[in-house]
């Protein structure tokens, strides 16, 4: 096969034209800006994977003609500064990096083999008033010293989910999570605060989340502050055969950071716990069974600077199963039940780029979703 540094050549030398005269140079320029256009568009519609190749081909191409072009390259330098002092690129740049570094985290080797696989404890939610086939299996268990990354907090989760038939499509779902400044502190369970901004193309979509939970579960209050990152991936998922979807993933801030991925970090709230090391993955496509309805992938991995013995799995599997039937039955009640006298439609309406993006994944059904 072609490596991608052959292919970057070849495809430089496609439409690199006569550089020596002045159509040639002129036409090849005109491709050029063409590229960095269309690599604004994937940005603008969060398409990072895709944005991301191309962008490299692109460098690779401005690379190749350092020594290959003949002509007047003033206008070509031009653009390649362009690009390279770009801030939508930087913040594509810097969006990638940190999507595959947590894909890499959250390895395939951490997923359960099936439901018998005893490392896992898990839980099995059904609601009939979210939805006759809705079902969410939700795993989790402690890293071991091997799994525990250096440096990080005392305690490490590992936890997996598969939600299936949730009562939404795609690209209404992924605006709940999205659209953070919308969401309701009365619509959570135990939740004191519930705050969110959101970004706009410049910054690839991203939002930040802040939730404070005081679960009468838990023996102390959790802060959990996100910034949120988006990723239409309208042929392949990054994280296995999934198919088509959107991919999001929820990252915290490292332990007492001011600024993290382009977001002001919020003051800590007093007698709290924040949650660091934070790296939450979901991966929402269409429903297999039914139109108008999604299933969702989640994997996460999340440290906390007290001991194990504080958090037993027992304890953590009941505030999990509570919160996520809270967090699943609202969104049904307050959000989808109640859609046209909400917000959402509105945000949809403004970022047209970026949901109509995420309607490309309805295109295609996802493969079943089995532990």
């Amino acid at each position: 096969g072609t490596s991608e540094a052959e292919q970057a050549s070849l495809d430089a030398r496609a439409f690199s034209f006569d550089s020596a005269s002045a159509d040639g140079a002129s036409a090849m320029l005109a491709t050029l800006s063409a590229a960095v256009e269309e690599i604004r568009a994937l940005c603008r519609g969060a398409l990072v994977f895709d944005a991301m190749a191309a962008l490299e081909r692109l460098e690779g191409h401005f690379k190749l003609l350092e020594t290959e072009f003949v002509g007047d390259r003033e206008a070509v330098d031009r653009l390649a500064e362009e690009v390279k002092q770009d801030a939508m690129f930087d913040a594509l740049r810097a969006t990638h990096k940190r999507m595959t570094q947590t894909v890499s985290r959250l390895g395939h080797g951490m997923l359960p083999s099936g439901p018998d696989d005893r490392r896992w404890v898990h839980t099995n939610l059904q609601d009939s008033t979210i939805g006759d086939d809705f079902t969410a299996d939700i795993y989790l268990r402690f890293a071991t010293s091997g799994e525990k990354e250096p440096g990080s907090a005392h305690t490490q989760l590992l936890t997996c989910g598969y939600l299936k038939s949730f009562p939404m499509d795609v690209d209404r779902f992924v605006s709940v999570y999205r659209e953070t400044d919308l969401y309701l502190k009365e619509w959570l369970a135990d939740c004191e605060r519930c705050e969110g901004q959101v970004a706009g193309p410049e910054r690839l979509n991203s939002a930040l989340s802040h939730i404070t939970n005081a679960s009468p579960i838990l023996p102390i209050k959790l802060d959990v502050v996100t910034v949120r990152e988006f990723a239409v991936c309208p042929a392949e998922s990054p994280i296995g055969d999934r198919g088509p979807g959107v991919f999001i993933q929820d990252l915290g801030a490292p332990h007492d950071a001011k600024d993290f991925a382009g977001w002001q970090m919020p003051p800590h709230v007093p007698r709290s716990l924040r949650l660091s090391q934070l790296s939450l993955v979901l991966y929402f496509t269409p429903s297999a069974k039914r139109d108008g309805y999604c299933d969702v992938f989640a994997l996460g991995r999340v440290g906390a600077s007290i001991p194990q013995w504080m958090l037993p799995l027992s304890l953590l599997k009941r505030f999990l199963a509570n919160h996520f039937m809270s967090v699943f039955k609202a969104i049904k009640t307050n959000i989808v039940d109640d859609w046209d006298a909400l917000g959402y439609q509105a945000r949809v309406d403004a970022c047209p780029d970026f949901y109509r993006s995420t309607l490309t994944v309805k295109q295609q059904p996802s493969p079943k979703c089995d532990a």
